[in-house]
């Protein structure tokens, strides 16, 4: 003999747990889809800087350093998704620089939001001008 209350808690298990099965496959498919389509819409941007080859040379070095920068070696690698260079600007020849030039390079997190400004300049280094 089965009670009424008994009859009720099953039923509602086989309505929940579909339910409960669709939200977490949606969840999984909302995150997904934050971490993988920002990766193939940002690009590097590098090839914006074609004109003279030192700046061309300076927005690959200031790519790479900011990418090491931002997405690798914390738990911030797991929410960024990409990098991009914005610009390369010209200093002055009194520098004792190989290239004289100043980069802004944008990190971007899940769902493309950007993250932060990384500058890279040939006498300070790599920095970041902002962190939220």
């Amino acid at each position: 003999m089965s009670s009424p209350f008994w009859i009720k808690m099953r039923n509602l298990r086989y309505l929940l747990i579909p339910k409960i099965a669709v939200l977490v496959i949606s969840c999984m498919l909302l995150f997904t889809g934050a971490e993988i389509v920002p990766r193939l819409l940002i690009h590097s941007n590098i090839e914006a800087f074609i004109g003279e080859p030192p700046s061309l040379e300076f927005a690959g070095w200031a790519y790479i350093n900011a990418h090491h920068l931002v997405c690798s070696g914390s738990a911030e690698a797991f929410i960024c998704t990409g990098v991009r260079v914005v610009e390369v600007s010209y200093l002055s020849k009194s520098e004792n620089c190989k290239y004289p030039y100043t980069a802004r390079v944008r990190a971007y997190t899940l769902f493309g939001i950007p993250y932060d400004t990384i500058v890279v300049d040939c006498n300070m280094g790599v920095y970041r001008l902002h962190h939220p």
